[in-house]
This record gives C-alpha cells, sequence and structure tokens, in this order.
C-alpha cells in the first residue's frame, strides 16, 4: 500500500506533468487550496479572446503505467459529492507518471449518467471506482473537454431562454393585441441578450424556400415593435406563427439534450461517451 507522502510526491508530478501539457487557449486562473480538492481552475479561450468558459480539475496520480485502455481509480465519495456543488464541470485528470499518459472524466455527467443507474446507492460509501474512458485522453482528445465546458455552458443560458419562451408563449396564445404584443416583445428583447451560439447549437434547420420559414430574432423583435406602435405588416401573423414554431423546436432540442446523451452512451460507442 502506498503511504500517504508517497502518493503525495506521485500526485506533485503528476500535477506538473498535466501542467506541462494543458493547450495554449487554456488559461490557468488559479492553483490554490489544492489540499481542499481544486488543482486547477481553468478558462477557456478562443485564440485571443475570452470566453467567459470555465472548468476545474483534481489530479491524480499513479506512478505505474496503465494496465488497460480504461484505467480505474478509486475517488473518496467525499470528493464526488464536492464536485456536485458546483455549477461549471469539474474534472478528474488521471496521470501515469511512468507512462506519461492523462485520462479525463467529467466527473457530475458521470454520476449522473453512470452512477446514479448502475450504482444508486454510491453516497453511503468511502469510495467508488470511476472509470476513465479510452478516448479520453488529455493530449489526444482536449477537444472533448473544450466541447463539455461549451455544452455546460449552454445549458445556463438555455434555463434562461426556457422562461422567456414559456412568457412568449402563453402571451402568444391570447389574442396577440396589446398588452400581449409588448409581453412578447419583452420577451424576445431578454433572448436577443442570449449568445448566438446558444441558437446555433438548437434551432433545428427546413430545408423550405420560402425565406418566411426561416429563423430570425432580430426581425422579429422589429416587426414585434412595429406592430407595438400600430404598424402591421401583411404577413405579421405568418412571421410571428412561424418564429413561434422555431422557438419551439429550440425548445424541445434543448430539452432532450440528456435524451440524446442517454441514446448515444447506451447504442453510440466509445466515441460518443458524454462525458
Amino acid at each position: 500500500m502506498i503511504k500517504r507522502t508517497e502518493q503525495h510526491i506521485i500526485d506533485t508530478l503528476a500535477v506538473r506533468r498535466v501542467m506541462s501539457v494543458l493547450p495554449a487557449n487554456w488559461l490557468l486562473r488559479s492553483l490554490e487550496d489544492r489540499d481542499y480538492g481544486i488543482d486547477a481552475k481553468i478558462e477557456l479561450f478562443n485564440g485571443h479572446d475570452p470566453t467567459g468558459n470555465f472548468f476545474l480539475i483534481q489530479i491524480k496520480g499513479q506512478e505505474k503505467p496503465f494496465s488497460s485502455t480504461s484505467p480505474k481509480k478509486s475517488i473518496p465519495t467525499k470528493t464526488i459529492e464536492y464536485a456536485l456543488l458546483f455549477d461549471v464541470p469539474f474534472f478528474v485528470f488521471l496521470n501515469s507518471n511512468e507512462s506519461q499518459k492523462t485520462k479525463f472524466v467529467w466527473l457530475q455527467r458521470y454520476v449522473e449518467l453512470v452512477l446514479n443507474q448502475e450504482n444508486p446507492n454510491w453516497r453511503s460509501k468511502k469510495s467508488v471506482t470511476i472509470k476513465f474512458p479510452e478516448i479520453n485522453d488529455l493530449v489526444d482528445n482536449k477537444q472533448k473537454i473544450e466541447m463539455c465546458v461549451r455544452t455546460e455552458a449552454l445549458r445556463a443560458f438555455g434555463l434562461r431562454f426556457l422562461g422567456d419562451y414559456h412568457w412568449l408563449e402563453l402571451c402568444h396564445k391570447e389574442s396577440m393585441q396589446p398588452p400581449d404584443l409588448e409581453n412578447m416583445l419583452l420577451s424576445v428583447k431578454r433572448m436577443l441578450k442570449l449568445p448566438e451560439i446558444f441558437f446555433d447549437e438548437y434551432k433545428v434547420s427546413f430545408a423550405v424556400d420560402d425565406s418566411i420559414h426561416e429563423f430570425d430574432l432580430t426581425e422579429m423583435h422589429a416587426q414585434l415593435e412595429m406592430a407595438v406602435g400600430g404598424c402591421f405588416t401583411s404577413q405579421f401573423r405568418t412571421f410571428i406563427e412561424h418564429q413561434v414554431m422555431h422557438l419551439d423546436d429550440i425548445r424541445t432540442s434543448f430539452l432532450t439534450r440528456n435524451d440524446a446523451d442517454d441514446f448515444l452512451l447506451a447504442h453510440g460507442g466509445d466515441e460518443n461517451i458524454p462525458y
């Protein structure tokens, strides 16, 4: 059994190795309070531009090479419960000092998709064994981490969208006369504050020739603003109907993302594991 001081040395070497291979667009924001469970806070950059997307990592080390392509590691239950307190992704990195390889897992999603399903009583145990997928290699597949972090950031925007859409839908079902139009306008104004990448991620494309079917939130705002002022275009109602349809499809796409992840986990193969 490895002594505590020996494991500390192994973990320290693992931290140094991981830090040495971090991509240039991952900005290390912090390396404090390691003893409490967080080894680093990292912000993703798009070139020189900050994205505002952060994630946390805890680094575990082992001296020997990985015995399989999908290594396992026993993680204290208190570490997992601590990770669940955060609203940003928390990753565990497992580094082999001998083979100079690092595997990772998105811990919160692993709990949601694996632990809660396969080991529902995991909280009653002192530690839980975590399996690190073969494809989750820090050097070879850093883009998966970036995708996970981006997905989680979009989820937060999606929750804001749902509130605005719910209010817009209620008003749309009424007479579409003031004050319903004014409330719809306010909802669309709030939606316009959401980043475009959210709509790009979840909107559904339709193969139609008529431009009236295209999703255009800015034009929806403009037409509602004119309608509130008493000026209606001849196609106003048809245009609004189609925009609401698009927004409903975005809502459905967002709400069913977890179902899609569950399906990929069951049928999509290792390369599609969403954690």
